[in-house]
């Protein structure tokens, strides 16, 4: 099982992702300025129900792996 520290990261995303992205869809680099700003619009409109839906469905297979011990 993986070990975590409170400072881990969960999920990132990187300019060159980003960039590498953006150069295969519409085939050129983008401003970043625009780019954080639509993923932190998209990331924090409904950042709630994505966390509670991931500890719902951690907690669920928790309660799951208990029954079957």
């Amino acid at each position: 099982m993986d070990t975590y520290t409170r400072e881990d990261l969960m999920f990132y995303i990187t300019v060159e992702a980003i960039q590498e992205d953006a150069i295969r869809r519409i085939g050129r680099e983008l401003e970043l300025h625009s780019v954080r700003n639509g993923l932190e619009w998209g990331l924090c409109f409904d950042l709630c129900t994505v966390i509670n839906t991931a500890i719902d469905q951690a907690q669920s297979i928790c309660n799951k792996k208990k029954r079957i011990n």
